[in-house]
């Protein structure tokens, strides 16, 4: 990412990996989930595969996985404003790049 800082979008995709990175750290080297929410993601009981654990009172809280996509919704799962983060600007890196070659192209179409 550092290599790449200057692309718009990157600077989102970064802070959503440094929130995660924070959380993470913060906690032992794992990220916390909120048991609600692993509940509401369906992934509450034996077999569920998950990347999160729940904390009694994890450290840095409102960076961790509070967040859930509902079970019954393709994908359920839980998530962080990291999470967020990251989405946001891969969707705006995706778009900037988009933009810049429809210009690139405009611009070769008029030579």
């Amino acid at each position: 990412m550092v290599r790449n800082i200057r692309l718009t979008g990157i600077a989102i995709v970064a802070l959503g990996s440094l929130a995660n990175l924070a959380a993470i750290i913060a906690n032992g080297g794992a990220m916390p989930a909120d048991a609600a929410a692993l509940v509401a993601a369906g992934l509450d009981g034996a077999g569920s595969h998950t990347n999160s654990v729940v904390v009694p009172d994890p450290a840095l809280q409102p960076l961790t996985d509070i967040f859930a996509i509902p079970a019954g919704v393709p994908f359920a799962n839980v998530f962080s404003v990291g999470d967020v983060l990251i989405g946001i600007g891969i969707v705006v890196v995706i778009a900037a790049a988009m933009r810049r070659a429809r210009g690139s192209s405009a611009v070769s179409a008029a030579r």
